[in-house]
């Protein structure tokens, strides 16, 4: 379902916001996460590219999105954190998409729309 693919994108959105406020994170991972944050698609941002229907998403979203998984598997690997962010980063990891995906997801918004891949499914479903 396209709402449960865009989930995991809002999920590590926030993820990476409670990185920079986590007083239990090296400060090397907080500098990470607020650089991938100025890149990263906001929740907005998620909620009008599909209904933009561009024609391919942005080269620095999957860098980021990347980027982003990276990160989580570090916090996950080095177990640091408080334990609200490590169990959010297990759970966010365990739904995210799957490095080089947002590649994937490019290519296939070449070929198709990417309101189709994408869209938020209507409530009445």
């Amino acid at each position: 379902m396209p709402n449960e693919r865009m989930r995991p994108l809002r999920w590590g959105w926030e993820l990476l916001q409670a990185l920079q406020t986590d007083p239990a994170i090296p400060p090397a991972l907080v500098e990470r996460a607020a650089a991938l944050a100025q890149t990263y698609p906001t929740p907005q941002s998620l909620t009008t590219m599909p209904q933009a229907d561009r024609p391919q998403l942005p080269e620095a979203f999957g860098e980021s999105v990347d980027g982003a998984r990276a990160l989580f598997e570090e916090v996950q690997f080095e177990g640091c954190g408080i334990q609200e962010t490590r169990r959010d980063a297990l759970f966010t990891l365990r739904h995210f998409l799957l490095r080089g995906a947002a590649d994937v997801a490019a290519g296939a918004a070449r070929r198709g729309s990417l309101q189709d891949s994408l869209a938020q499914e209507d409530s009445e479903t």
